[in-house]
């Protein structure tokens, strides 16, 4: 009896779309940009305030956002909004905004109805207009007719598929507390030189302008350290999932890191020698923006689930260590991070339209370099915190993996749960 008591829909008739908000010209408000969604990820918070001009999307919390513009639908940008302060807010004028209809639709339902296959393939291929300006067209969605299941049966569904993305948020936040913790033992050993043994140690002076140091610890360049080599510019078909892996500007965290979102699968031929393999560090040589990421940026690439070669742009140089210093990733990876290193390569950078980075210009960057006893004892610590990260990010892969096989099947009925028997709190849910 699973499907009898589906009822075919307008969409237009199931969701509120772009539903009436006031908000006063002239007021401060929460802003949520494009860039603040990331794909796969259910919730979005605003990122800062603003003082409303009179356009962009207006939102309440709860409601969905659905990017409209290429390639932002394409990659999946839809979160829903949370922590706006004052429960109002807008963003982008690229947003669609979706809530449910209070006795025909649950909110949560709605939310995974746009994620999935029936409301996004048709808004793709509704989109119109200016190459790499395309948008969805509004009516398309609208006027989409659909079967969908009554409140209590949507309400199971958005319950069963909100675990996943509960456990996921979760990993998120967990990564998040070991990155920072990650980082905080680099400011505590490297700048503020309160490192393990430290008050056996003298400080004496760098003398060339570092002030103090501890005794044993040196002035380095990067040039000492590791070589630098240049992705090159892949030319060719690009498939979700299939192909080489592709790191390009889109895997990089604003403020370093990396973000698999943003990953590309090449089809194309590519040069055996311009490879890059899980665990090694790059470093973004542009300042051709994508998603706030900025030049002098650095990631470290992640263990993918499949076996193929792993490439990477010629936006990026990978960073590939001298034998003596293989070791250290750890450390080189926080410390081109730094504000220091930032405020460097943006001095370095060079070109007419788009700024460069040359490999002389990060090798010439000076630092403090540690004893190799300290460098081997920071990254031990902080290396099995990066394993720890590597195992969430992998759970969390394979909880997406499930969620994405899942979300179809029950959003469509192939899966019926209509006799498991599941007790939903709705004041857990809609907290």
């Amino acid at each position: 009896m699973h499907k009898e008591n589906w009822l075919r829909y307008l969409v237009k008739d199931f969701i509120d779309i772009n539903p009436t908000i006031t908000i006063k010209k002239g007021e401060e408000y929460q802003v949520i940009f494009m860039t603040d969604v990331i794909p796969g990820k259910r919730y979005v918070f605003p990122s800062n305030s603003k003082i409303f001009k009179g356009n962009g999307a207006k939102f309440r919390n709860g409601d969905i956002l659905f990017a409209r513009i290429t390639p932002c639908l394409e990659n999946g940008k839809i979160a829903q909004v949370k922590g706006l302060e004052n429960n109002i807010g807008f963003g982008s004028t690229e947003f669609f905004v979706f809530r449910n209809k209070n006795g025909i639709s649950d909110l949560s339902f709605v939310y995974y109805l746009a994620s999935s296959h029936k409301i996004r393939k048709t808004a793709e291929k509704s989109m119109r207009g200016a190459s790499g300006r395309q948008r969805a067209k509004l009516d398309a969605i609208s006027n989409l007719k659909i079967s969908l299941p009554p409140l209590k049966m949507q309400e199971k569904i958005a319950y069963v598929l909100s675990n996943f993305d509960d456990l996921i948020e979760k990993n998120h936040r967990r990564i998040k507390i070991l990155e920072e913790i990650a980082q905080l033992l680099y400011y505590e050993w490297f700048v503020e030189f309160r490192f393990p043994g430290h008050k056996d140690v003298s400080l004496i002076d760098s003398g060339i302008g570092f002030g103090e140091i501890p005794e044993g610890w040196k002035i380095s360049t990067f040039k000492d350290y590791f070589f630098l080599d240049r992705g090159v510019s892949h030319k060719g078909k690009y498939l979700a999932a299939e192909g080489n892996p592709l790191i390009n500007l889109k895997s990089v965290v604003p403020g370093g890191g990396y973000r698999k979102d943003g990953i590309k699968y090449y089809t194309g031929k590519y040069n055996k020698r311009q490879t890059i393999s899980p665990g090694e560090l790059f470093i973004i040589n542009t300042d051709l923006t994508q998603d706030g990421v900025i030049i002098g940026n650095t990631g470290i690439v992640p263990q993918f689930d499949i076996t193929r070669d792993i490439l990477f742009t010629h936006h990026l140089y990978a960073i590939r260590f001298k034998e003596n210093y293989q070791g250290f990733k750890y450390f080189f990876y926080h410390l081109i991070n730094s504000f220091a290193f930032k405020g460097h390569a943006k001095g370095y950078a060079s070109g007419t339209t788009v700024l460069g980075l040359s490999r002389e210009s990060i090798w010439s960057y000076t630092f403090i370099q540690p004893s190799i006893d300290v460098l081997r004892k920071f990254e031990q610590v902080v290396g099995k915190i990066f394993d720890f990260i590597q195992k969430l990010n992998i759970k969390s892969n394979h909880l997406e993996e499930i969620r994405d096989l899942l979300l179809p099947k029950l959003i469509s009925g192939q899966i019926d749960i209509s006799e498991i028997n599941i007790l939903i709190n709705k004041d857990e849910e809609d907290e």
